[in-house]
């Protein structure tokens, strides 16, 4: 693989400065394997790019990012999925979506869903030190699943890190419905249905949400990852509507 080849990433999101832009370009017009992950990468994500240049972390950290997301191959799983249910019994059915299969762009989403967090400073740390001590722990994700709409509204991912420790969530979504007062999106793992939270988020004027969340458990103990609609933070249970789910 060119060392071009590496730069499909950053030229999807626009990082690349003019001169780079018009050298990979070049090499874009004569490699078919970088016009096909092109291709997935647009189809999968449209026209919104998980990683936003105008808050994008410094190249010697987001260089760092890479090297820990990209150290191995993902391998995603294929699992059973259970229906979701809360304490108002709305019920989904929720299906699996991976990165087409292909674990190249499972590994894209992680690095993009990391990058936009480290971006945008959704982490809440002050300090570089701390990002890049989340970016050297969180290597290769376990899961990366889509998160499917429970209406027409909103769309996003999830990536699931399974520490010594903890699991660590990931969660960037877009497209949401408007927050109003005290509201927020609620993260919950569910196993049989019954859930646990996993973090809360609020969201922009474009419907973007990020969230990083440590928990003390195991990705096997889970079957399902929902976010649903919360009058308030803090719930232990979900009082709201299920807007985005995916099975694990």
């Amino acid at each position: 693989m060119s060392q071009k080849c590496e730069l499909v990433l950053d030229y999807f999101n626009g990082h690349l400065t003019q001169t780079e832009r018009e050298e990979f370009e070049q090499h874009l017009a004569t490699c078919p394997e970088c016009q096909e992950e092109l291709m997935e990468l647009h189809d999968l994500l449209g026209d919104v790019a998980l990683v936003s240049e105008q808050a994008s972390p410094p190249p010697e950290m987001k260089k760092r990012i890479l090297e820990n997301v990209f150290a191995e191959d993902v391998k995603p799983e294929k699992s059973t999925v259970t229906p979701i249910a809360s304490k108002r019994e709305v019920e989904t059915s929720v299906s699996k979506n991976t990165a087409s299969g292909k674990p190249w762009l499972t590994t894209l989403l992680a690095a993009s869903l990391l990058l936009s967090l480290v971006g945008n400073g959704y982490l809440m740390m002050q300090k570089d030190e701390g990002v890049e001590s989340v970016a050297e722990e969180l290597k290769q994700p376990d899961t990366v699943v889509t998160l499917q709409p429970s209406d027409a509204a909103g769309s996003g991912y999830a990536a699931l890190f399974q520490q010594e420790q903890a699991l660590s969530v990931m969660i960037q979504t877009q497209d949401l419905p408007e927050l109003n007062g005290n509201e927020v999106y609620q993260v919950w793992l569910l196993k049989d249905g019954a859930p646990i939270p996993a973090g809360d988020f609020t969201i922009d004027d474009q419907g973007k949400g990020y969230v990083f969340h440590n928990i003390q458990t195991a990705l096997e103990d889970w079957d399902t990852i929902a976010i649903t609609l919360e009058p308030q933070s803090g719930n232990e249970l979900p009082e709201g509507e299920i807007h985005l789910s995916a099975g694990l």
